[in-house]
């Protein structure tokens, strides 16, 4: 993903499109669901961690406050992953409509051409 950004920046500064910059904005959109995404990941481990620790102490009450966080931590960090998933999904979705637009438009211009040519097909 990081390389995408840089190549997308060097692209921008050259280029100025808005299409650029919507996709650099989205990345960061992105970067920031996977940051808290792991934050939460780290944290589920770390109250699993802690609460095998307490039950090898013999502290199973003490063992279920840390196992019952760890365990909304992963929730969130699954339902973060989800969202990140979705907006993934979204962006490749407007990336392949631009491309079919860019098809649409050579087909209407390979038909131009073809009545321009007095060919007159119009199969293409």
């Amino acid at each position: 993903m990081a390389n995408l950004i840089r190549e997308l920046y060097a692209r921008y500064k050259v280029e100025r499109d808005p299409k650029i910059k919507g996709q650099l904005h989205n990345l960061r959109y992105r970067i920031g669901i996977i940051r808290h995404m792991q934050i939460f990941g780290v944290l589920a481990s770390l109250g699993s961690a802690l609460c095998l620790f307490l039950l090898f102490a013999g502290l199973e009450t003490s063992a279920k406050y840390p196992f019952g966080a760890s365990l909304i931590s992963l929730l969130i960090s699954l339902l973060l992953s989800l969202m990140e998933l979705f907006v993934s999904i979204d962006a490749l979705k407007l990336q392949i409509a631009d491309v079919d637009q860019m098809d649409d438009r050579q087909t209407m211009d390979d038909r131009q051409q073809a009545m321009d040519d007095g060919t007159g097909r119009s199969d293409l």
